[in-house]
């Protein structure tokens, strides 16, 4: 899957967020300034409670690029970690003659074992974490 809105979506899925995904025009600054297109979701108020608890609220919230932005791809390395997986090895070959695949993330838990590989890393990250995370 090629890096974009769709893999950000599938990443956000994997994070609890829910449906449906859109995107909308907001202006950059005041009034007349330009506009961009932001990618919205809807994301659990409070992330580390179950999501079907009573008390759970879905807010609207801005989808981070996950699989452009390596800030945004990085939060998925600590929650990985943070949800007790090892911490995944990151891998940039400097050695391939072509213009393929150059970062490879390799994620494991103590049964087995997922791999993403991808032209940049936070593609990579995400395609890891896809893995890892969903059945």
């Amino acid at each position: 899957m090629k890096p974009g809105p769709e893999l950000d979506a599938l990443v956000a899925e994997a994070l609890g967020w829910r449906g449906p995904f859109g995107v909308r025009e907001e202006y950059m600054g005041s009034v007349g300034s330009p506009k961009i297109e932001v990618r919205y979701g809807w994301a659990p108020e409070f992330p580390e409670a179950p999501m079907d608890a009573p008390d759970q609220r879905w807010i609207e919230q801005t989808l981070p690029p996950y699989s452009t932005d390596i800030a945004a791809a990085w939060g998925l390395v600590e929650r990985l970690i943070a949800d007790g997986y090892d911490h995944p090895l990151i891998r940039y070959d400097t050695l391939r003659a072509d213009d393929a695949t150059k970062w490879t993330v390799a994620v494991s838990d103590d049964r087995e074992g997922w791999r993403g590989d991808a032209h940049t890393a936070p593609h990579a990250i995400c395609l890891a974490f896809l893995k890892a995370k969903t059945p």
